[in-house]
C-alpha cells in the first residue's frame, strides 16, 4: 500500500463502492420490496462495519487525550493504519509533553535555587565580592557595606585596593594574585581600612570562577570582620607573656602537676635552682618523689586540699634536705583538674628566727645590764654582775673584765664568769699587753687596748696555727674550747682603761649585730665607770639611770619594769570603780624578714616609726610599753566593757596598714594582737601580760594581722562585732539596708501628718537587725556618713513615689547622725537628694539631737538657716534628756519637739515623767513650736498628751514602723 493510503481507506472506499453498484443495479432493474429490503440492510450493514473501522479507534485515542493516559493508545500504536500512526504521534506528543514538564520543574527549581543563593548572599554574615577578570568590582553584599561603610553603589565599579591601609605588605597582595589567576584559592588576613579611615582585620578567601569551558571570569572574595578576635587574641597573647613572665620570675618554687596521677607538668626557674634538677628531670618525675616521708607518710601535692603547709621536710636532686613551705590550690584547666603549689625553702627563715632569738637575749643581757647599773653601787659587785649577765649568753664559754694598771703597764683582771672548767688558770696564765711587739698584744684583748676599738676574732682555729703565734695562746684556745672571741675597749673620760672580752665555742659567733649589742654593753660600763669618778654629776648620771631602767633606749617607750607598775596601778584603780583594764599584747608580723633582709639599722628606724604611729593611736592616759624585740605591751586603763578593747585592738590594726617609709624603702608591716581583760581574765600583772602574750601567739596561729582574746567568751563577742563591721562595710554595695516609715497622727483630727523613716538592716544570715545594733559600729567605722546619706536619699525618693500615687502631701522625717551634721558638705548633700528624687523641700524635715544643741556651733547653725530658707523644716529629736534651755531653743531655726519615749512610757502613773512630758508641752507652746510625743502604746498616755496639749504622736498604738508597701496600704485603710 503506498504511504497516503491506509487500511482503513481502503475499506471505506470498496464500502463505497458497493453501495453505489447496489444503487445503480436498484435503479436500473425493478425493485421488488425484498430486494428494496435486502438493500437497506446491506446498507445498515455496511454502515455498522464501517462506524466500527472508524469509531473504535477514534474513541480509544479520545478516552487517552482525555485521561491523559498513553499507555491506552498501545494496542492501537501496533496496527498499521492511519490511526495507529496519529496514535504513535499522540504518545509522542505525550512525551514530548512530560519532557517539557520536567524541565520547567528543573527550570523552576534551579530558580528557587538561585533566588536561595541570592538571599544567602544578600543576609550572609560575611561581606562578599565578586569582580571581574580584571579586579573591577560588579557585586558585594549588604554585609560588605556595613562592615566598610561604602555603599553598593559606591564599591560597584571600584577596585578592592580602595580598602587598602598600607598596612598589608605588598608581597601579600602580589602572592594573593599569583594563586587566583593561576586558578586556585586564596586565604589570608587583611588589615584594612574603612571609608570613616578606621582600620579593621578581616579574614579572606578568594576563589576564581570559571565558565563551561573553564576559562577563569571572576573573582569572589568571602571576607569576615576579625577585628574583635585580634583584639582578644592580643589580650590573651599579653595575658599568656604576663603569665609566663610571672612564672619564671617569681621567686618561689612553682610547679604545675596533674592531679590525678601526681606527674610533674611545669616548673619555673626558681624550681630547678631550687631542687637542683633540670627542667626535663622534672617532666619525668612526681610530686612524691620531692618530700621525704615522715613515719611512712609522703605528702602528695596532689592530694593535699588547697590550703599551707609549714616546716614540710623536702629533698634537693644532691640529697640535702630543707624545710619547705607548701601554698596548695586546685583548678580546672579545660576539665582537667591542676594542681599549683608555690615553694619556699625555709632555711634562711629558720636560721633568722635562731639569730632573732638570740639577738632577743643580747637585748636582755642589755637591759639587765642597765638595771645592774642602776643597783650597784659599788663597781666590784657591777663588774662581776656583768659578766655572769653575758655568760649566760648561748654559746658563751668565757667573759671577764680587766684593766690597765697605768704605773706598771700591766693588765689586772677585775671580774670573769665561764663555762669551760678551770678556766680562771688560763686566764690568770696568759699575760695582755698593749705593746705591739709583745706576742701577748696579738690576742683581740691586746688589739683592742692598743687601737681603742672592739676587735673581733671568728676563726682561732683557722688564725693562730703558724709557730710565729704564742704557744700559750694556742693552749688557752684548745682548752677552752673557744672558736671565735671579741674584745671591746672600757673607756673613763675618753681614755682607754680596760677591756671586756667574751669567748665563744661557736666559730663566727660575733656578728655585726651581736659586736654592736656588746659594744653598747661596754659603752654602758664605760659610762658607769664615768659615773663612779664623777660623783659631782651623780644626781644628772641617776637620772639618766632611772630612764634606763624604766624605758627602752631605742623607742623611748617604757621598759616591762615601768610597765608593770603603770599596770598595777589601772588594776588599782578600776577595782575601786568596779571596772575594766585592757592588755593588748602586740607583735610585729614578719618583722625579722625586714631586719634580716634590710639590715638593723633600716630595722630600728621602723620600730621607732611603728611606735610613734601606735603612740598617735592610744589615749593620753594610756601606757604602750616596748616589751623586747619587736613586741609591744598597751595597757588601757577605765574601759566600760572588754569590747572597747576589741575596738582599739582594731583602731591599731587598721594604723599599721598604711606602708611606712624609711630609707627610701616602702615597708609594710603588720601585728598579731593578744588582749587580756582584767577582772575577767586575771588580777595580777605578771599573769594579765601572760595571758595576752598566750592570746597573740593564738593570733598569730590563726593567721596573723588579726587579734585574739584570752577569754574565749569575749573572744566570741568581739569576733562577733568585728564580723559585723565587716559585712557593714559591704551591706551599701549589696543593697541590704531598708527603711520603715512609722505614722505621726494629729491627736485632734486622728489624721496622718507625717512619717519617720527608720533605717533596717535586712542581713542575708542574721535576718532584720535594728539600727540600736549596727549605728554605733557605723560611726566608730566610719560609715555613718554613707549610711546617713543613702537614708536621706531614699526617704525623699519614697515620698515623692508616694505623692505620685496619691497619698497626701506630707513630711518625712529623717534623723541625721552627730557626725553628719558637723560634716562640711551636709547642705549640698540634702539639696542634692531633694533635687534628685524632684521633691520639694518643704516635704522634708531633718532630725536632730539635743545633745548636738549644746555644741553652738555656729556654722552649722548657719547650714540649718540656709535649708530652712529654702523650705527644709527641722524637729528636735529625743528632747528631755540633755540639758538644753529655752535659750539654746531660740538659736536654732526647728519646727517641731518630739518628747523621748523614755518620759511617754509611764505616764500618767509615773508623776516624775509627768511633770517632765507637761513641761516640755509648755515650752513647746511658748516658743510656738509643733509637739509630737514618741512611744505611745496605750490609750491612757494618748488621752493625757492630748489633754496637755500634745499636737501629735507616734508609737506602737497607731502602727509600728512599716515597709513603703505596708505604709501605703496603713494609710488607705485609716482614710476608708
Amino acid at each position: 500500500m503506498k504511504p497516503f493510503h491506509g487500511k482503513i481507506q481502503f475499506r471505506v472506499f470498496w464500502l463505497l463502492f458497493l453501495a453505489m453498484a447496489l444503487s445503480a443495479a436498484g435503479l436500473a432493474i425493478r425493485q421488488s420490496p425484498l430486494i428494496l429490503g435486502l438493500n437497506l440492510l446491506l446498507l445498515a450493514v455496511l454502515a455498522a462495519a464501517l462506524f466500527q473501522w472508524v469509531n473504535r479507534p477514534l474513541r480509544t485515542i479520545v478516552r487517552s487525550l482525555c485521561q491523559r493516559d498513553p499507555a491506552a493508545l498501545a494496542p492501537l500504536c501496533e496496527q498499521d493504519t492511519e490511526f495507529g500512526r496519529i496514535a504513535l504521534l499522540i504518545r509522542d506528543s505525550f512525551d514530548q509533553q512530560r519532557q517539557l514538564n520536567a524541565e520547567i520543574q528543573e527550570r523552576r527549581r534551579a530558580e528557587q535555587k538561585l533566588r536561595q543563593y541570592s538571599r544567602a548572599l544578600e543576609q550572609s554574615a560575611n561581606a562578599v565580592i565578586i569582580t571581574d577578570r580584571n579586579g573591577a568590582i560588579e557585586y558585594v553584599n549588604p554585609k560588605f557595606s556595613e562592615t566598610t561603610g561604602y555603599s553598593q553603589a559606591e564599591a560597584i565599579g571600584a577596585n578592592p585596593r580602595i580598602l587598602k591601609s598600607g598596612q598589608t605588605s605588598r608581597e601579600q597582595y602580589k602572592h594573593l594574585w599569583q594563586i587566583i589567576t593561576n586558578g586556585d584559592e586564596w586565604h589570608g588576613e587583611f588589615h584594612n581600612r574603612r571609608k570613616d579611615g578606621a582600620l579593621y582585620w578581616e579574614s579572606a578567601t578568594i576563589a576564581p570562577i570559571r565558565d563551561e569551558q573553564g576559562i577563569i571570569t571572576h573573582f569572589v572574595a568571602i571576607k569576615e570582620d576579625i577585628t574583635q578576635r585580634k583584639k582578644t587574641e592580643a589580650a590573651l597573647h599579653a595575658s599568656e607573656l604576663k603569665y609566663r613572665s610571672v612564672f619564671a620570675t617569681v621567686g618561689d618554687a612553682l610547679f604545675l602537676v596533674d592531679t590525678q596521677d601526681g606527674r610533674i607538668l611545669s616548673v619555673n626557674p626558681a624550681a630547678c635552682k631550687l631542687y637542683g634538677y633540670t627542667q626535663k628531670e622534672f617532666l619525668s618525675m612526681r610530686d612524691t618523689d620531692l618530700s621525704v616521708a615522715t613515719k611512712g607518710d609522703v605528702r602528695e601535692l596532689s592530694r593535699l586540699t588547697s590550703k599551707r603547709l609549714t616546716d614540710q621536710p623536702h629533698r634537693r636532686k644532691d640529697g640535702s634536705v630543707f624545710p619547705a613551705d607548701l601554698f596548695v590550690r586546685h583548678f580546672l584547666y579545660k576539665g582537667r583538674k591542676i594542681t599549683v603549689a608555690a615553694i619556699r625553702d625555709m632555711t634562711p627563715q629558720k636560721l633568722a628566727e635562731h639569730r632573732i632569738l638570740r639577738l632577743s637575749h643580747f637585748y636582755a643581757a642589755l637591759s639587765r645590764t642597765s638595771a645592774a647599773i642602776v643597783r650597784h653601787a659599788e663597781p666590784q659587785e657591777l663588774f662581776q654582775q656583768i659578766c655572769q649577765i653575758v655568760i649566760e649568753l648561748e654559746q658563751m664559754q668565757v667573759v671577764w673584765i680587766g684593766f690597765v694598771n697605768p704605773e706598771n703597764d700591766g693588765f689586772q683582771l677585775v671580774a670573769h664568769a665561764g663555762m669551760a672548767p678551770d678556766y680562771p688558770h688560763y686566764l690568770t696564765d696568759f699575760p695582755i699587753s698593749s705593746e705591739p711587739s709583745q706576742p701577748a698584744s696579738w690576742s683581740p684583748a691586746g688589739r683592742a687596748l692598743r687601737q681603742g676599738t672592739p676587735e673581733v676574732d671568728n676563726d682561732f682555729h683557722n688564725d693562730f696555727q703558724d709557730d710565729s703565734n704564742p704557744s700559750a695562746w694556742r693552749r688557752t684556745i684548745q682548752a677552752l674550747g673557744i672558736r671565735s672571741g671579741a674584745a671591746f675597749p672600757l673607756r673613763r673620760g675618753g681614755q682607754t682603761v680596760g677591756c671586756l672580752c667574751a669567748y665563744a665555742a661557736e666559730r663566727d659567733f660575733f656578728d655585726a649585730d651581736i659586736t654592736g649589742l656588746l659594744a653598747s654593753l661596754a659603752g654602758e660600763l664605760s659610762f658607769a665607770l664615768d659615773l663612779f669618778d664623777h660623783e659631782s654629776q651623780r644626781k644628772v648620771a641617776t637620772e639618766r639611770i632611772q630612764h634606763l631602767a624604766t624605758h627602752d633606749p631605742l623607742t623611748g617607750l617604757p621598759n616591762r619594769t615601768l610597765l608593770i607598775d603603770r599596770l598595777s596601778q589601772a588594776i588599782h584603780g578600776a577595782h575601786r570603780r568596779q571596772g575594766y583594764v585592757g592588755i593588748l599584747f602586740l607583735d610585729l608580723d614578719r618583722f625579722k624578714t625586714i631586719n634580716d633582709s634590710l639590715g638593723h639599722g633600716t630595722g630600728d628606724q621602723l620600730l621607732q616609726a611603728v611606735t610613734e604611729r601606735l603612740r598617735a593611736c592610744i589615749r593620753q592616759g594610756d601606757t604602750l610599753a616596748r616589751q623586747g624585740g619587736d613586741e609591744f605591751i598597751l595597757v588601757l586603763p577605765e574601759i566600760s566593757e572588754p569590747a572597747i578593747a576589741g575596738r582599739v585592738a582594731e583602731h591599731l590594726l587598721q594604723a599599721l596598714r598604711a606602708p611606712f617609709a624609711v630609707q627610701e624603702h616602702l615597708l609594710h608591716v603588720n601585728a598579731s594582737i593578744g588582749i587580756s581583760i582584767y577582772p575577767v581574765d586575771a588580777a595580777d600583772p605578771p599573769t594579765l601580760i601572760r595571758f595576752a602574750d598566750n592570746a597573740m601567739y593564738q593570733a598569730k596561729e590563726a593567721g596573723r594581722a588579726g587579734y585574739v582574746f584570752f577569754t574565749s567568751e569575749l573572744n566570741v563577742q568581739v569576733s562577733e562585732l568585728f564580723t559585723l563591721g565587716n559585712d557593714l562595710r559591704r551591706a551599701l554595695e549589696r543593697e541590704e539596708f531598708v527603711l520603715h516609715y512609722q505614722p505621726q497622727i494629729d491627736l485632734n483630727t486622728r489624721q496622718l501628718i507625717g512619717a519617720e523613716a527608720l533605717i533596717r538592716w535586712q542581713h542575708p544570715k542574721r535576718g532584720l537587725i535594728p539600727p540600736i545594733t549596727f549605728i554605733p559600729i557605723a560611726e566608730e567605722t566610719g560609715l555613718i556618713n554613707a549610711i546617713g546619706e543613702w537614708t536621706l536619699r531614699t526617704a525623699c525618693v519614697q515620698n515623692r513615689r508616694w505623692q505620685t500615687a496619691g497619698l497626701p502631701t506630707m513630711p518625712v522625717a529623717v534623723n541625721l547622725s552627730a557626725k553628719q551634721w558637723l560634716q562640711p558638705h551636709l547642705e549640698n548633700q540634702v539639696i542634692d537628694a531633694l533635687q534628685a528624687a524632684g521633691l520639694a523641700p518643704r516635704w522634708l524635715e531633718l532630725e536632730i539631737t539635743e545633745s548636738l544643741l549644746m555644741r553652738d556651733t555656729e556654722k552649722m547653725i548657719e547650714t540649718m538657716h540656709r535649708l530652712q530658707v529654702s523650705g527644709v523644716q527641722f524637729a528636735v529629736d529625743d528632747f528631755g534628756i540633755g540639758y538644753s534651755s529655752l535659750s539654746y531653743l531660740k538659736r536654732f531655726p526647728v519646727n517641731r519637739l518630739k518628747i523621748d519615749q523614755s518620759f511617754v512610757r509611764d505616764i500618767p502613773v509615773d508623776p516624775d515623767d509627768t511633770a517632765i512630758a507637761t513641761a516640755i508641752i509648755q515650752m513647746g507652746k511658748s516658743l510656738r513650736l509643733n509637739v509630737v510625743a514618741e512611744g505611745v502604746e496605750g490609750a491612757e498616755q494618748l488621752n493625757f498628751l492630748r489633754e496637755r496639749g500634745c499636737d501629735a504622736a507616734q508609737g506602737y498604738y497607731f502602727s509600728k514602723p512599716l515597709p513603703a508597701e505596708a505604709f501605703a496600704q496603713y494609710y488607705k485603710r485609716l482614710s476608708g
